[in-house]
């Protein structure tokens, strides 16, 4: 069932200052100590509506990406821990594991862990375009929810 959908808590100049996902309620109430729903429910947006979980938590992480994070140095949102899959885990072993190993194990010899280039200044430059896009991109969608639900557009 698609019961699902990803939030915004949008400071009073209407940028983000956290995304989540949730389903019933759970934009307006609280998630953690040190971030509050804001008190103006206008500043409460939906970004997707009608997702599966998985949809959902996949949404959120991509927009956690885009507008990135406070703590990491890396944008504006205040998500301080990646976004969290809260599917049930698989029932623990509760029988003794043998921890003796069947048969011998081979060993194969190392091979040489390959060493990454350092990016060229050309592709930062497009690394960096390419992240300032995206974010215009999804501020113009931000604006667009928010002019669709009735709030105010800002400069």
């Amino acid at each position: 069932m698609n019961e699902y959908y990803t939030y915004a808590y949008l400071r009073e100049d209407r940028t983000p200052y956290y995304i989540g996902k949730g389903k019933s309620d759970r934009a307006y109430r609280r998630s953690r100590k040190d971030i509050q729903p804001p008190k103006d429910k206008n500043r409460i947006i939906f970004l997707k509506i009608n997702l599966t979980e998985e949809q959902a938590f996949n949404h959120e992480i991509y927009m956690i990406a885009v507008f990135g994070r406070k703590d990491l140095g890396t944008g504006i949102l205040h998500n301080r821990t990646e976004p969290v899959d809260t599917k049930p885990q698989q029932p623990q072993r509760t029988e003794p594991v043998d921890t003796k190993p069947q048969q011998p194990v081979e060993k194969t010899p190392e091979q040489p862990i390959p060493q990454s280039q350092p990016e060229t200044p050309e592709q930062k430059k497009r690394k960096r375009e390419r992240t300032e896009a995206e974010r215009s991109d999804m501020r113009r969608r931000m604006d667009s929810a928010g002019q669709a639900q009735g709030l105010p557009e800002y400069a």
